[in-house]
């Protein structure tokens, strides 16, 4: 065209054929224009006028015709454009610019070229709105690409399937792992390096799948273990395709998107964890779990339903199995069941009998609660069944052992009753009238000896003595006896005085005996002050009574503290006891009688005759537990013996 343009001037152009001009214009594809230029009195270009316009402009302006229309007027007085057409006609020199512009069919890119021809310009506009669109395309393409691979928490990568190295990655997955950059450079295979060692064999066999995959569109995924810088185990899950095959069309790159998956095995473990536990639970309570999902009607059951209904698992119910399941006489209480189950979606705790084939028969208590989501709509009912066959066996057993103790407790309060009456005939009816034969009985020892023999007088002497025992007899047991009807009244006492008062009170006895008594101080006592006083004095004439003939009696009272006697039986567990010990050098006790000197009526074989009527221990022992505490014994043969009584002290 530029050569043309010096062959050729306006007057020229104009004088060739118009018709030939647009024949050749016309069969260009690009679109072709030719305009003129208008001048105005100082022959400046102050505008331009269509004089020729080929086919392909009629298309792309829908066929409106401009040719003799102005160039401002078309194009909206585009001062600018103008300038720069203006500026080739005056200099010669072509010019081109990439335009673009809305038209009928959307938006449309030009290479557009301006040319002098004569004293005209010529218009050159290829249309470029494809490759344009392809350009963009392929940017916009990259670019989610880049944004795909930078946003992405999995981690992309290529691998070489032959030397296991990886040729790109948007983050290296053992920096993911915490390693530093100098732990990762001093790394044979970054990844490889750190695969728990269990899962190298079957990470190499997935590749060895990819190596011979026949199809680059099938993905392929492997669970395996990494090890990060602590040491510690995660767990990551790839996706795996062929990216690029070699001439022989054998895979040698490995696409892979690699994604954390830890905290979906630990959830999962949980799970699992919860179901082995829940199934145990069953197990162990003979129950089940159930959930009738209200929109589908599905009705889920728990390895423990099956266990129940003695039923296979897996097969298809309803919650009608219960009308199969029951006696006939229970068909109203099934039936509020299934309702509230299937159609009126109502929590209940009812009780029914489980006739379960080829097993005995069960009573199980359903309870059930409907399941709301998070708009307030019923979605679920879930419930419970537990066989509490055992149970309700149990609570028969125990009405009829509440019956057998009911009559036992009748008879046991008629024979408090009776003891009752024998405490208050012995100790007024029994007791006048030992006393009456005693007195009787000493009046003719005195009195009517000179009509007796020898004989009878020893008769006398041992009658008379006989009924002592019964008095000592006869009073111990009513102390015994009292017991029961005062209780223990316990508050913290001065245990000192009371010492005292009962030294003070055997003073004669002590003379007599030459007998001496050694008393520690005494601490602050949880304690009934009376029954207290019943245990010393017990104490005090068991050891007087239990003397040596030939030696006075020696008796010592001490206090001892033990913070706790868990390894002791009869001691509270975890609790600190205050003991007070009575000792004496009396004729003592075989160990093995330690215990046996506690139970009424128990008497020691002893060498020397002695007065005991076998209550007194009983009845310290009987104390010791009315203070919640214990009394034990030691002794030796002719080495006297210590009594030590234990109170709790919290």
């Amino acid at each position: 065209m530029d050569d043309r343009s010096k062959l050729f001037n306006y007057g020229e152009v104009a004088a060739i054929t118009p018709a030939l001009l647009q024949a050749i214009f016309d069969t260009i594809p690009a679109g072709i224009e030719m305009l003129k230029p208008i001048r105005d009195q100082n022959n400046k270009i102050v505008d331009f006028e269509y004089i020729l316009e080929n086919e392909t402009v009629r298309k792309t302006t829908g066929y409106l015709r401009r040719v003799g229309k102005k160039f401002l007027t078309e194009n909206g007085g585009d001062n600018e454009l103008l300038e720069k057409m203006a500026g080739v006609v005056e200099s010669g020199r072509p010019s081109q610019e990439i335009s673009s512009g809305e038209l009928s069919n959307g938006a449309q890119w030009f290479d557009v070229r301006y040319a002098k021809y004569g004293d005209a310009i010529i218009v050159f506009k290829e249309t470029i709105t494809r490759k344009k669109l392809t350009e963009h395309s392929i940017r916009e393409d990259a670019h989610f690409i880049d944004q795909i691979v930078e946003t992405s928490p999995d981690i992309i990568y290529i691998m070489d399937l032959n030397t296991l190295q990886v040729i790109f990655t948007n983050r290296q997955i053992a920096a993911e792992l915490s390693f530093t950059k100098q732990q990762i450079d001093m790394m044979k295979n970054p990844l490889i390096d750190i695969l728990y060692e269990e899962d190298i064999p079957s990470f190499k066999e997935h590749l060895k799948k990819i190596k011979t995959s026949g199809s680059d569109h099938k993905v392929m995924e492997i669970e395996y273990r990494l090890k990060d810088a602590e040491g510690n185990i995660r767990w990551f899950c790839d996706r795996n395709t062929v990216f690029k095959r070699n001439s022989r069309n054998s895979p040698v790159e490995k696409l892979g998107f690699s994604q954390d998956i830890t905290a979906r095995k630990e959830q999962e473990e949980q799970l699992r964890t919860g179901i082995d536990i829940l199934g145990q639970a069953e197990e162990i309570a003979n129950m089940g779990t159930w959930e009738y999902d209200i929109d589908t009607g599905n009705f889920k059951w728990s390895d423990g339903m099956y266990r129940l209904f003695n039923l296979s698992r897996g097969e298809q119910l309803t919650p009608e199995i219960y009308f199969e399941y029951t006696p006939e006489e229970e068909k109203e209480v099934v039936t509020r069941i299934v309702d509230s189950i299937m159609h009126h979606y109502n929590g209940f705790d009812e009780t029914i009998t489980l006739l379960p084939f080829g097993q005995e028969k069960k009573i199980i208590r359903i309870r059930a609660v409907p399941v709301k989501d998070k708009k307030k709509n019923l979605v679920k009912m879930i419930g419970v069944d537990l066989d509490i066959s055992q149970q309700v066996r149990t609570s028969g057993e125990i009405n009829e052992l509440n019956k057998i103790l009911t009559i036992k407790n009748r008879d046991l309060q008629e024979l408090n009753t009776e003891l009752k009456t024998f405490n208050t005939v012995t100790s007024s009816d029994f007791k006048d009238t030992l006393q009456l034969l005693y007195t009787n009985l000493e009046y003719i020892a005195r009195n009517e000896t000179r009509h007796l023999g020898d004989s009878a007088k020893a008769n006398l002497r041992r009658a008379q003595s006989a009924i002592q025992k019964m008095k000592l007899l006869t009073d111990d047991i009513n102390t015994y006896l009292q017991l029961y009807e005062i209780g223990a009244n316990l508050s913290l006492i001065d245990p000192n005085p009371i010492l005292e008062q009962i030294i003070l009170g055997i003073q004669e006895q002590i003379k007599e005996s030459n007998a001496s008594i050694e008393a520690s101080q005494l601490p602050t006592l949880l304690a009934d002050p009376y029954l207290f006083s019943r245990l010393l004095i017990q104490l005090i004439d068991n050891a007087f009574k239990f003397r040596k003939l030939i030696q006075p009696p020696v008796l010592k009272i001490k206090y001892s503290q033990a913070d706790e006697m868990n390894a002791v039986p009869m001691a509270l567990k975890n609790t600190p006891y205050a003991i007070i010990s009575v000792s004496d050098n009396g004729i003592g006790f075989d160990d093995t009688e330690s215990e046996k000197i506690f139970e009424l009526f128990y008497r020691i074989p002893a060498k020397i005759k002695n007065k005991g009527s076998g209550i007194g221990l009983a009845i310290c022992k009987k104390i010791m537990a009315m203070h919640h505490g214990f009394i034990t014994a030691e002794g030796s043969p002719a080495g006297g013996a210590a009594i030590n009584c234990y109170f709790p002290m919290s």
